[in-house]
This record gives C-alpha cells, structure tokens and sequence, in this order.
C-alpha cells in the first residue's frame, strides 16, 4: 500500500494520516494564494477569490480549470474531476473527485469570499 504521508493538525490537535492527510493538504492548497508559500511560489490556488466574480459559464470553467490543476500539483493524486455550481449570489459549490494509489476519494468545498468550508471528505 501506498503511504499518503502523516501530518500534525494544530487545529485539531491531533496525528492525520492516509486520505484524510491527502484531503487535508488538498483544501490548504485550495486556500492558499499563489506564491503564498515563499519556498513554492507554484504552490496554491486560493479559491475564494474566484468566488467574488461575476458567476456565468467563463467563471465556471475557468474554477474548474484551476482547481483541477491545483489539485494535480499534489504527487498522490493520479486522477481528478472537478465540479462547480453556484449555490446563492455569495457561495459556490465545488466538488473533487479523485484517485490516488490507494483508491478514490471525494471533496466538497462550500466556498465564499472569506472562507472555505469542507462539506464532505471521505473516500
């Protein structure tokens, strides 16, 4: 079996290990501006600021785009499918699925202008 690595959560304050460690870097990396990480600056795609544009058709794609290639960024990630619609005026609705060596997995993201609130994550 392939390992997903080990993280330590201040917030949670405890170990994350496998997928839960994965879906965890995946919604920092989907939180983190580009360039934000002064070692990486290829690093992150911060979701939220594409929330505060005009949602259409242009928006959407190009949400998706990003995020998918954000999320291929990640080595543990060998495929991934991502999905945007608009929830009200203020939040967006995304959704990820994905493969690693260890099998499928799901992320969905409630994103706003100011947060980004995991709905689900499980594999």
């Amino acid at each position: 079996m392939v390992d997903l690595g080990t993280d330590y959560s201040l917030i949670e304050r405890r170990r994350k290990s496998g997928l839960e460690n994965l879906l965890g870097a995946l919604v920092r990396r989907l939180q983190t501006p580009r360039g934000g990480l002064f070692y990486d600056p290829a690093y992150g795609f911060d979701l939220r600021e594409m929330v505060q544009a005009p949602w259409n058709a242009q928006t959407q794609y190009e949400l998706e785009t990003f995020v998918q290639a954000a999320v291929e960024q990640d080595p543990r990630v060998a495929e991934v499918e991502v999905e945007a619609e608009q929830m009200d005026l203020n939040r967006v609705r995304v959704s990820v699925r994905g493969l690693t060596a260890q099998g499928p997995f799901a992320l969905v993201l409630a994103v706003s202008g100011v947060s980004v609130e995991v709905l689900r994550a499980n594999t």
